[in-house]
């Protein structure tokens, strides 16, 4: 029994934990890591997958590169028995959808990692404007993907066994709305909990980490707003230089360790390298749930690492920049997160706004807004408090064979 992962980025330890690799192989599973990024995108995102470091084993599985059809079948076709598939992929687009259809096996999505949003509302001159900067540029491609396939996309949504997909097999409801762009009608739903929970689960009764200072200190979580992944990946400006970031950023953070008496910590994503670590030489860690854990309050832009203060019951605070007002898809996730918490934001580089902090105590925690966003986006009581895996696999054995 085997299952596929399907990524357009390189996987890590953590990614490794998060899905699960070590529960389905303890379980008897065998594991297979396909690397489609080259397959899905063209070289237009050649940039956004430069970020990333090289492919390397992972709990001792390899990472496979494909970058084409014939490269999927000469993989695909030397995994024997039967197999399963799990896209690590932000949406699931029709070039996608048909090579799930050509490996003729079913696969598994899921709602766990969902966190705050807005409505993308464009207007409708930077609209025109970026189409037809692309239209000069590639007219062949802005045809066929900007039109013709945005079109096919959103009728094969409505009816995918007119366009020849298969709708999952599985949905994995790991939040309180499980909704989902395919009709899941026919799709089993598993109630679980989301990776955050699963994590926040895995890590209960585990010793304080000896990289954790045993002084008093706040979180920062690192955000890349000067043309991180999704300003990349989604082509969106960039209102800000990473210098003028990290200048602007250091002297916030400054201001908070002067006004507080408190050092501040940076936690780092998982897909971060030394390159994004901008931050004067404080600590910069990895280990992203058990710092919030220890620390006495969680300074960020926008993160799903939130819930882990929600978890702890953590105050929060709120940042952003005045000179990057401009920025809509910065600002709007900000508001997003900050809204389902009830809780303010601050501009970073306004004496007016940062005066507001102090007087507002520089944090904020709301019990009942807490309560809420926990059962909204991390645990909605759907399960008991198992790994989300193993809630899978017993599902997966309940329905199949198991050699």
């Amino acid at each position: 029994m085997t299952v596929i992962f399907f990524t357009i980025y390189p996987l890590n330890e953590y990614h490794a934990l998060r899905y699960g690799f070590d529960i389905f192989k303890k379980r008897g599973f065998n594991i297979v890591i396909l690397h489609v990024f080259e397959y899905l995108f063209d070289k237009r995102f050649s940039e956004y997958k430069s970020q990333y470091g090289e492919l390397e084993s992972v709990m001792g599985i390899e990472q496979v590169s494909v970058t084409s059809e014939r490269d999927f079948e000469k993989y695909f076709n030397n995994i024997q028995g039967w197999k399963i598939g799990i896209p690590i992929i932000n949406y699931l687009d029709s070039k996608f959808l048909k090579l799930i259809v050509r490996a003729g096996i079913d696969y598994i999505v899921y709602n766990s990692g969902q966190h705050p949003a807005y409505i993308k509302i464009e207007p409708f001159s930077d609209r025109y404007t970026r189409f037809i900067k692309r239209l000069f540029t590639d007219p062949v491609g802005t045809i066929r993907e900007g039109i013709y396939e945005k079109i096919k996309m959103r009728l094969a949504l409505r009816f995918p066994y007119l366009f020849g997909f298969r709708h999952p097999k599985y949905y994995i409801a790991g939040t309180e709305d499980y909704s989902y762009r395919f009709p899941i009608s026919n799709t089993k739903i598993i109630l679980a909990h989301s990776f955050d929970y699963d994590r926040f689960l895995k890590n209960r009764g585990r010793p304080r980490p000896v990289d954790i200072p045993a002084h008093e200190y706040y979180v920062f979580i690192a955000d890349t707003p000067w043309g991180g992944h999704d300003y990349k990946l989604w082509n969106l400006a960039s209102y800000i230089t990473k210098q003028e970031y990290s200048v602007k950023i250091n002297e916030f953070l400054s201001f908070i360790e002067a006004k507080t008496g408190r050092k501040v910590i940076i936690a780092a994503h998982p897909k971060y390298s030394s390159k994004e670590n901008i931050y004067d030489g404080r600590p910069f860690l990895f280990d992203t749930e058990q710092i919030i854990k220890y620390s006495s309050g969680v300074i960020g832009h926008y993160s799903g690492a939130m819930k882990f203060a929600v978890l702890h019951e953590k105050p929060l605070c709120f940042v952003s920049l005045w000179k990057m007002k401009d920025d809509n898809h910065f600002q709007e996730m900000i508001k997003a997160y900050a809204l389902e918490i009830k809780a303010p934001v601050y501009y970073i580089d306004r004496d007016d706004s940062l005066k507001d902090m102090i007087d507002d105590g520089f944090f904020y925690y709301d019990s009942g807004a807490y309560q809420k966003f926990s059962k909204k986006y991390i645990n909605p009581g759907n399960s008991e408090d198992r790994f989300l895996w193993d809630i899978v696999v017993d599902e997966l054995i309940k329905d199949y064979t198991y050699p």
